[in-house]
């Protein structure tokens, strides 16, 4: 297009100069009309034709002024609409240009920032060559067609992969890779991995199960990692186990390896009545335990007494004692650390490959590997990812536990069940205690609250007791450690609780019932009331107080107030011999109904009496004894008072 405007560009000034040309002949001729008076005919003919010409020159300029004033025109419209058009695209891409540099979570994002920069600068380009005119916009005119050949080009490698150029890193998947490449890829990649075990029967131990982060996420967003780590297969896990009897061994060994059973004996017996490597019968069957003791005896069939050794080169233990049970060969086992042979594997026997064993005589002697010899190092001077490291290296297991501890910062280590320098093996348990730092002193508003959380966290407190004025009962007063301390290892907290107000007794001796009531309520006490004996004070007149006077007690103490039962009344009552009956029983009946009656009619309600049958020869039965204290007759009764009567009783001869 551009080129097409210089070639009208160039037709307009090449007519401009035919023009010009035309004029200074014209002018010239004019001259030499004015030097020259007479002119020949000829002469007059050509001046004629001059004059002609200019006139014919004259339209001609006119008509190329009209066309260029139309061109110039529309050469006005179409800078007009470029600079429009060049705007909006440079708003476009430089509003894009921003979004890929500062927000961009693309994959594309150098693709993105390149194709946009170049948009960029044809926009730029474009306007340029717009606003300025002659050489500077002939400059601008030569980088527009390189900018615009260079973006289709560019943009064409890109298409046909011809052009590669650089994504951002997507995070991968993580899943199946060993925790080693893990954190090694998250040390290359600054980024924190938060650890978590797990059980499985898929995943090796320490393969990765799963992991917190999509593969869909850029990889420069990613600072923590969730990842789940392989523990390998659960052992407690229950499982069902048929019957096996009858089958050939191999086909049981199939299914232990299929079903991860660790703790599986296999003992080999005579017996002609099953073929060589028959199950006779096994401990255990239907639901069990993974890590269940389950053994199975098998038969050995006809024995022979010559065998070769068979080769031990990558058998492991568990495959070569089977083998010598099934021959019922005797043997012994040695365990010794090797750094190149697998735990559990064989390092040795004494025995070369088909070297004759005598079955009956010959006992072989078995070196097997305990793996390398681990040395613990100082465990409680590293750091977590340190230990996970180590252990993860020396295939051990471990297991944490954590508690706050004021002298360990967060992460670090409290205490491990080995020491530095112990040798230990492969798949040693490793017992770590970890710090979550110090704990910090919490704020309690109730006492039970504070209890439930000195209990959680193993805190050793005591409690006391009070008097506060402010303070209502049974709420803190304050702790000894002050909200936001720091807890001491083994520190006791003090929580100093309210008995309230303190009370103090007062004198109630002299007071009566009402009196008592009424200052026990002002004062927040408990009056309890029981009578004691009669006296000279009025009734319900307070004689005696369990607590003294002035003692200093909390509010809602219990107080026992003995009240008197007022001047004891005197009753005189007839004994009547009417009342008497043939016998001691029949007289003490009618005495307890009579006594009683008699007395309460005449206002004596307090007098007991105790009877005693005794031996009288002279005395008739049933009759009151002349050295009873009390006697038949009128006879004085007081309140508060027991009395005795003496009844003759010929039983109580015998």
């Amino acid at each position: 297009m551009f080129y097409f405007f210089k070639i009208i560009s160039y037709n307009i000034i090449g007519d401009n100069m035919k023009i010009r040309k035309r004029k200074d002949i014209f002018d010239e001729m004019e001259e030499e009309k004015e030097l020259k008076t007479e002119k020949s005919s000829d002469e007059s003919k050509k001046i004629d034709e001059i004059i002609n010409e200019k006139e014919e020159i004259k339209k001609e300029e006119l008509t190329i002024k009209i066309d260029n004033e139309s061109y110039d025109n529309k050469i006005t419209f179409f800078k007009v609409f470029i600079v429009i058009l060049s705007t909006i695209l440079l708003v476009l891409s430089g509003y894009n240009l921003y979004l890929n540099i500062n927000k961009s979570d693309n994959i594309d994002l150098n693709y993105l920032i390149i194709n946009n920069s170049i948009l960029v600068g044809i926009s730029l380009f474009s306007l340029f060559m717009c606003i300025f005119k002659n050489n500077v916009e002939k400059f601008f005119k030569t980088l527009l067609i390189f900018s615009l050949i260079g973006y289709i080009s560019f943009n064409i490698l890109i298409d046909k992969n011809i052009l590669k150029i650089d994504k951002q890193k997507l995070m991968p998947n993580l899943v199946g890779m060993s925790y080693q490449e893990v954190k090694t890829w998250a040390e290359e990649n600054n980024i924190t991995l938060d650890l978590n075990y797990e059980y499985s029967d898929i995943y090796d131990e320490n393969q990765i199960i799963n992991q917190d982060v999509s593969q869909d996420v850029l990889l420069k967003n990613v600072k923590n990692i969730k990842i789940v780590i392989s523990a390998g297969p659960n052992y407690d896990k229950m499982i069902v186990l048929s019957n096996m009897s009858g089958w050939n061994i191999d086909d049981a060994i199939e299914v232990i390896n299929q079903n991860y059973l660790n703790n599986v004996e296999i003992q080999y017996v005579k017996n002609d009545e099953y073929e060589k490597d028959t199950i006779i019968s096994q401990n255990i069957k239907g639901n069990i335990r993974r890590n269940d003791k389950l053994i199975l005896t098998v038969s050995l069939g006809t024995s022979v007494d010559k065998i070769p050794m068979i080769d031990v080169k990558d058998k492991s233990l568990f495959d070569l004692t089977l083998w010598l049970k099934r021959n019922d060969i005797k043997y012994n086992l040695e365990y010794v650390y090797s750094d190149t042979v697998k735990r559990n594997d064989i390092i040795s026997v004494n025995k070369e490959k088909d070297e004759e064993i005598d079955v009956k005589n010959d006992k072989l002697n078995i070196i097997v590997s305990k793996g390398k010899s681990i040395k613990v190092p100082n465990i409680l001077e590293m750091t977590i990812d340190e230990v996970t490291e180590w252990v993860t290296e020396n295939n051990l297991k471990v297991n944490y536990e954590d508690k706050y501890d004021s002298n360990v910062a967060l992460g670090g280590i409290i205490s491990c069940n080995y020491k530095e320098n112990d040798e230990i093996e492969e798949e040693t348990l490793i017992k770590l205690v970890t710090s979550k730092g110090p704990l910090k002193m919490e704020s309690f508003t109730s006492l039970n609250d504070f209890r439930s959380w000195a209990e959680k966290y193993g805190i050793k407190y005591r409690e006391e007791y009070q008097y506060n004025d402010n303070v209502s009962k049974g709420k803190i007063i304050k702790f000894s450690v002050s909200q936001g301390q720091t807890i001491q290892n083994n520190e006791t907290i003090v929580v100093y609780i309210s008995n309230g107000k303190a009370i103090s007794i007062p004198n109630f001796v002299g007071k009566t019932k009402t009196e008592s009531d009424k200052l026990c309520n002002n004062l927040g006490l408990r009056c309890n009331y029981t009578y004691g004996s009669y006296s000279s004070n009025p009734k319900d007149t307070v004689t005696a107080q369990n607590k003294k006077a002035n003692t200093t007690v909390i509010s809602g103490t219990s107080v026992t107030l003995t009240l008197s039962k007022g001047p004891a009344k005197s009753c005189t009552i007839y004994i009547q011999p009417t009342w008497y009956a043939n016998n001691a029983d029949g007289t003490i009946s009618a005495l307890k109904t009579k006594l009683p009656n008699e007395l309460k009619s005449k206002g004596c309600t307090d007098v007991t009496f105790n009877y005693v049958k005794k031996c009288y020869n002279s005395i008739p039965a049933g009759y009151i004894a002349n050295d009873s204290p009390v006697k038949g007759g009128n006879n004085t009764f007081t309140d508060g008072k027991t009395y005795t009567i003496y009844i003759s009783d010929t039983n109580a001869c015998n």
